[in-house]
């Protein structure tokens, strides 16, 4: 986990230097530097996760796809811009925090209902 962290840093100068300087490094491998990090950092955060709080894991799909749509925002950079590429894995990784944050939310709110068997008999509780 924290190689890719490392390695994400490393593949972001890459891609700063080849925004700035132009064809130091061809755009579809920079965007690949930055994007193979943070595809398996995602993976290996949410089995960690898994590993440490089974109830909370929202499973290894979600972090699959998130994963999956990151490398595709790496290979567009055959239609867009790196700076495009770049941006569009920004916002599937603001994707994923918004669902998380949703998910962990509503299942907040959804505790177990209040026990009315007591308040219907007509007890105290």
């Amino acid at each position: 986990m924290f190689s890719a962290t490392a390695a994400l840093g490393a593949g972001l100068e890459v891609a700063t230097y080849t925004l700035r300087h132009g064809n130091s490094v061809p755009g579809a491998r920079a965007a690949f530097i930055v994007a193979i990090p943070v595809a398996v950092y995602l993976i290996l955060v949410d089995r960690l996760h898994a590993y440490m709080n089974p109830e909370a894991a929202l499973g290894p799909r979600t972090a699959i796809v998130t994963a999956a749509l990151i490398l595709l925002c790496a290979a567009s950079v055959a239609i867009l811009p790196l700076a495009g590429a770049l941006g569009a894995m920004g916002v599937c990784l603001a994707g994923q925090i918004a669902r998380n944050t949703i998910t962990a939310h509503r299942r907040e709110c959804s505790g177990p209902a209040p026990d009315r068997s007591a308040q219907d008999a007509g007890m105290p509780q």
